[in-house]
């Protein structure tokens, strides 16, 4: 695979979070994550894909409602089967008991390509800004 094909396949990584994460596909989300992943989320680190994914069911399961939107991936750097990026995200939440917010943060990330994919082995999770929200669960499409 060529650098581009890296980057590319990278970025897809991220969309293919993203999408689990709106998703709640616990089983997609976890093969994001190399078998040693660590998860940083500013102070909480969880490490180890049998210990991620059940932690990050449980967080899920605090919020009735997720939409995670990819900003931005920028990969810093591939060097053979490692890489770093950086990906800037939002996250529209509802808590269980309805309150709603918007996040905005980004990922520092570690990569490691696996059996020819890449995955997770480090993402270190900062929040640049969060605010109250109100969220409308009519569809100004129409449908």
């Amino acid at each position: 695979m060529t650098s581009t094909e890296d980057r590319l396949a990278i970025r897809e990584l991220a969309e293919t979070y993203a999408d689990a994460v709106c998703r709640r596909d616990a089983d997609a989300w976890g093969a994001t994550w190399a078998p040693e992943g660590v998860w940083d989320l500013g102070g909480r680190q969880v490490e180890g894909r049998s210990e991620l994914v059940p932690f990050w069911t449980k967080v899920m399961g605090g919020f009735p409602f997720v939409v995670q939107i990819i900003h931005s991936v920028l990969v810093d750097e591939v060097e053979g089967d490692t890489a770093t990026a950086r990906c800037w995200l939002g996250e529209q939440l509802t808590d269980g008991d309805g309150n709603a917010r918007t996040t905005v943060g980004h990922y520092h990330d570690e990569l490691v390509k696996l059996d020819g994919r890449w995955h997770y082995s480090r993402r270190t999770y900062q929040t640049v800004s969060v605010a109250d929200t109100t969220l409308s669960s009519t569809n100004p499409l129409g449908g």
